[in-house]
């Protein structure tokens, strides 16, 4: 459930404008959470785990770096 609170915390904020409108709360939630989720555990990874072909990491890599790189508004 939390990624399913934290999506509707986004969508919410983004029906006042406090969150872009193309961003995907669903999967903004998703990203966020599996960031700090990957963050957390990064010291125990030997050796690092490296790129992947899964598309669907691409696409979450992919909205964690916009993110990252314009915020939510």
């Amino acid at each position: 459930p939390a990624p399913r609170v934290l999506a509707q915390i986004a969508l919410a904020e983004q029906a006042l404008g406090r969150v872009r409108p193309d961003i995907d709360p669903p999967r903004a939630a998703v990203t966020i959470l599996a960031t700090l989720m990957g963050l957390a555990i990064m010291p125990a990874q030997d050796p690092p785990l490296g790129p992947s072909d899964d598309p669907i990491a691409a696409a979450l890599l992919e909205t964690a770096a916009d993110i990252l790189a314009h915020g939510l508004q």
